[in-house]
């Protein structure tokens, strides 16, 4: 999605809940996925409406980031029963539960439908000035909906279904969208950034992307970010092709920043007992 620029603009892609006719508004629910106001060009909004939380004084949070009008991103809530996250580009800068909701109902386990609008004015955009040029446009490249445990787009097929991969003190491996990302551990929260796929050719996917190696250097310590493509994911080695990496060897090439959230050493090394390479772990007391 390419977000519109300049003042009074007040572009939004929303969900709301569809017994609205009969319940009405906020107890039906309104889950805003992203809303952004022209006088803020770097900033994004995420929202929540109930029953004694709506209007003025939602369950909300904001991402700060780039002149969304200048290219096109991607707004996602990961939706579950008594848990919606938010995020941008992959990155989760939001989640709510209903802990959240200060004893007031929670009116989100149930169907909704999906809006995305341009407005123009309003109390919070303000009114368009002499500088806003028009005519705009909020252009929409794609609206997808993956159902929980679904691979969504990015599925070569044939594998496994999308999951959670758990490392070191019970974190889950995780990763953004953009090409080069390297993944990390961060704290499980059910978002498709730490829902894994292993395809029947071996290749590793989260958010539609690839495991891929850079530079495919054999080197120890060489590390494996996530790009777009195909490509089949292999620990860096000589000798055997891909197609013979064993599971548990491809598996563990996701595991490779969590010396940056606890302070271990992590890298490649050659394995005592083969000629593939294997992650080495060794803790801030030296054990391994």
């Amino acid at each position: 999605m390419k977000l519109p620029r300049g003042q009074g603009m007040w572009p939004a892609f929303w969900l709301l809940g569809d017994n609205i006719g009969s319940v009405g508004w906020p107890t039906s629910g309104e889950i805003d996925i992203m809303e952004n106001v022209g006088k803020e060009p770097t900033a994004v909004h995420g929202s929540m409406h109930g029953p004694g939380y709506s209007g003025g004084n939602p369950l909300t949070g904001t991402y700060s980031g780039p002149t969304f009008a200048d290219a096109f991103h991607t707004f996602a809530v990961d939706w579950a029963p008594d848990s919606v996250a938010f995020s941008v580009d992959g990155v989760q800068y939001e989640r709510h539960t209903p802990a959240d909701t200060n004893g007031n109902q929670w009116v989100f386990n149930h169907p909704f439908f999906t809006i995305l609008n341009l407005a123009v004015g309003g109390t919070w955009p303000g009114s368009p000035t002499g500088a806003t040029s028009f005519p705009q446009q909020l252009v929409v490249d794609c609206v997808h909906v993956n159902a929980q445990g679904s691979t969504g787009g990015g599925s070569t097929g044939g594998g496994s279904a999308g999951g959670a991969i758990k490392g070191f003190g019970g974190k889950c491996v995780d990763v953004a969208a953009a090409n080069g990302t390297k993944v990390q551990l961060y704290d499980c929260n059910g978002t498709n950034a730490q829902k894994w796929t292993i395809g029947s050719d071996g290749t590793i996917m989260a958010l539609g992307k690839c495991l891929d190696a850079t530079g495919v250097s054999s080197a120890d310590g060489t590390a494996r970010p996530c790009r777009s493509g195909t490509a089949r994911v292999a620990p860096t080695r000589s000798g055997p092709s891909p197609e013979e990496v064993p599971f548990c060897q491809t598996l563990s090439l996701i595991r490779v920043r969590i010396n940056d959230i606890f302070g271990v050493r992590a890298e490649w090394e050659y394995c005592s007992t083969s000629t593939l390479r294997c992650l080495a772990v060794t803790s801030p007391e030296g054990g391994r």
